[in-house]
């Protein structure tokens, strides 16, 4: 009877989560998950790559977890605040280029716009009409790139403190977490 209490006393009932996040966070997530309580699964390199098209690869995070981890409700109310935190990060991340990409596509097709009417402007016989279209077309065509590094850089510098904000808070929840586990 003695020996049967020892075995049940010996289990551990483990809670599992998987989490796919972009290759470039993937050692800030499996940090946080750790401080978290979390364990990584061991598993092969290849197969937890889920896609793999240049800087958007993603990775498929394994973890465990004893479901009887003392203070699990603060424990997982902080996990939720971390990964909002993770989230608002790759937002922020992706806000750098989409802002930058939008203007100077806008751009491009009004210039292409212009040249539309130029060309209509020809057919019509209105060559005045016509070569200024085709001036404002051809600055349509030349500044985007020159407009998209410039605005790409000021929106890197904007959005670098919301990112690092975001990255304090993360801290101190992991350290939060950590003295919960303590």
């Amino acid at each position: 009877m003695e020996m049967q209490e020892n075995i049940k006393s010996d289990y551990v009932a483990y809670e599992y989560l998987s989490v796919d996040v972009k290759k470039n966070f993937e050692l800030i997530y499996t940090d946080c998950y750790e401080n978290l309580g979390w364990q990584a699964i061991s598993s092969s390199e290849s197969e937890n790559v889920l896609i793999n098209h240049g800087i958007g690869s993603m990775v498929n995070l394994k973890l465990k977890r004893a479901r009887k981890i003392k203070n699990r409700s603060m424990l997982l109310s902080l996990q939720r605040k971390c990964e909002g935190a993770l989230s608002k990060i790759d937002r922020l991340e992706t806000s750098k280029e989409s802002n930058a990409v939008i203007i100077s596509l806008s751009i491009g097709i009004a210039g292409l716009g212009f040249l539309m009417g130029a060309v209509f402007g020809f057919l019509a016989g209105k060559l005045l009409l016509a070569t200024v279209l085709v001036l404002l077309g051809c600055i349509g065509f030349a500044f985007p790139f020159s407009i998209y590094k410039k605005i790409k850089i000021k929106q890197e510098f904007k959005v670098a403190l919301l990112i690092e904000e975001q990255y304090d808070l993360i801290y101190s929840f992991c350290e939060q977490a950590k003295k919960l586990l303590a």
